[in-house]
């Protein structure tokens, strides 16, 4: 790939999705895709992914101070003043504003032509709008709020300022990233994720393929005129060599025009052969010891120390039983016990 892209990404979070872009070298070494902006909310999020985006900024040759302060031996140093140029760049790439308000609006739309004069078309747009609204867990806290309305949660909503972003910038792909509780959200008996879907479709009149990963069905992946079934854009972290059990739906769109000279042939993302465990991630690391025992391995020296440990520092009271050469470990909070006993 010698093309070099721009990859602005929405609802950051972080930055994890984008993290993925930025690590791809291609054969010279060079990264074909570079984040041109990113946009956050919440101030912590923001903070790292404005982090993530100064370290960026090295290509490699990262000060001392980065790993000195992330590893608690130095004070944060003042990046500004430190490292003036990178620190700039970084602020120019990563903002923290609320998608969809009226005030943030002007902002983007003025970075986002830029970025459209600049790289004509070579645009990644990524991002996932918040989830709180469509998760299982967040659709559970919604129940208990008196008066509750779906309808008026502009959360199941902000998926529709993604698609006023993707029909500005029509970038040659984008990938729309979001819990699996999106397939069975509804809001006055319509699956809200239907809707996603149609709305994607009609983006500068179907210009774009909408594709699922990892396609179950067997159908060919550029079919445009069969609709894949929605499980079908539920990706299993598991199937693909992590070992955890997330699943996400990611919907994967390319311009028609990119599409025509993509090999239509396989899935754009095959399972791993295996599963991989915790234990094939450890394999290989040195054994680390807790510091708590100086040494001395015994499992009833060991259980000692935790014990001195968790009266000291939690207030607690504990039991410790030996039966059948096996040691179990009771724990008693003292504000509980002194509750039961009046």
């Amino acid at each position: 790939m010698s093309a070099r892209f721009a990859v602005v990404d929405l609802f950051a979070g972080p930055g994890g999705l984008a993290e993925g872009f930025s690590s791809i070298r291609n054969d010279d070494g060079l990264r074909p895709f570079q984040v041109a902006l990113s946009i956050e909310k919440e101030r912590s999020a923001f903070e790292t992914l404005r982090f993530r985006s100064f370290f960026r900024q090295f290509e490699g040759t990262v000060p001392d101070e980065y790993y000195q302060f992330l590893n608690g031996e130095i004070a944060e140093p003042d990046w500004a003043k430190r490292f003036p140029s990178e620190w700039t760049r970084a602020r120019r790439e990563a903002l923290q504003l609320e998608l969809g308000s009226k005030a943030a609006i002007q902002e983007i739309d003025a970075r986002l032509r830029l970025i459209s004069e600049r790289h004509r078309g070579n645009v990644i747009l990524i991002g996932g709008p918040p989830c709180q609204a469509y998760s299982l867990v967040g659709r559970a806290r919604n129940k208990g709020i008196e008066g509750y309305d779906a309808k008026s949660d502009p959360r199941h909503f902000l998926y529709k300022e993604y698609i006023r972003i993707l029909e500005q910038l029509m970038p040659a792909v984008f990938v729309m990233e979001n819990v699996k509780g999106l397939l069975s959200s509804s809001v006055d008996g319509k699956r809200v994720f239907d809707q996603v879907l149609d709305d994607l479709r009609k983006v500068g009149k179907g210009s774009y393929r909408l594709l699922p990963l990892t396609p179950r069905s067997g159908r060919s992946l550029f079919d445009h005129a069969v609709h894949c079934p929605a499980s079908d854009f539920v990706v299993r972290a598991e199937d693909h060599g992590i070992p955890q059990s997330r699943h996400r739906v990611i919907i994967l769109g390319i311009r028609n025009d990119v599409a025509c000279g993509l090999d239509s042939g396989a899935p754009l993302l095959s399972p791993s052969e295996r599963s991989t465990t915790v234990q094939d991630v450890l394999h290989g690391m040195p054994v680390l010891r807790s510091g708590l025992s100086s040494g001395e391995d015994s499992e009833e020296i060991w259980l000692s120390k935790v014990l001195q440990t968790i009266r000291g520092v939690a207030g607690m009271t504990a039991e410790f039983d030996e039966e059948d050469g096996r040691s179990s470990l009771t724990l008693f909070p003292k504000v509980v016990v002194q509750q039961r006993l009046h």
